[in-house]
């Protein structure tokens, strides 16, 4: 067997952008597992806070501090999920489109708030 060597140039240009791309990676890797590390940190309390609103059950404590300060994903299905808890439960408080304002129960003479805004519309469109 026999080996031959070529040499084989590299323009400098590219062995800069080569260090640089190496050093960027590293900072991107450094800031990554500082994220995580926060993520860790913070993810008990926020947890618990979820606990105690009754948006996660205690039996699912353990496993979403673990998930929280990990896994991204799952982060934002709990997220999601809250939000949508949160989001019905609210709009059940909120009174309806079709009922005028300052009458969020809908009881009362509902013709007169509406005669009313409709009076305020039409004025300020200029008829």
């Amino acid at each position: 067997m026999t080996t031959t060597e070529q040499m084989v140039t590299v323009p400098a240009s590219l062995l800069q952008r080569m260090v640089g791309f190496v050093e960027k990676s590293g900072q991107l890797v450094e800031q990554v597992s500082k994220d995580q590390e926060q993520a860790k940190q913070a993810a008990p309390e926020a947890v618990d806070l979820l606990v105690k609103k009754a948006l996660l059950s205690e039996d699912q404590r353990d496993r979403a501090i673990e998930s929280i300060g990990t896994k991204h994903a799952t982060t934002i299905e709990i997220l999601r999920r809250a939000a949508t808890h949160i989001g019905a439960e609210k709009s059940a408080a909120v009174a309806s489109m079709g009922v005028p304002a300052g009458d969020p129960t809908g009881a009362g003479d509902v013709e007169a708030p509406i005669e009313a805004a409709n009076r305020r519309f039409l004025a300020a469109i200029g008829y």
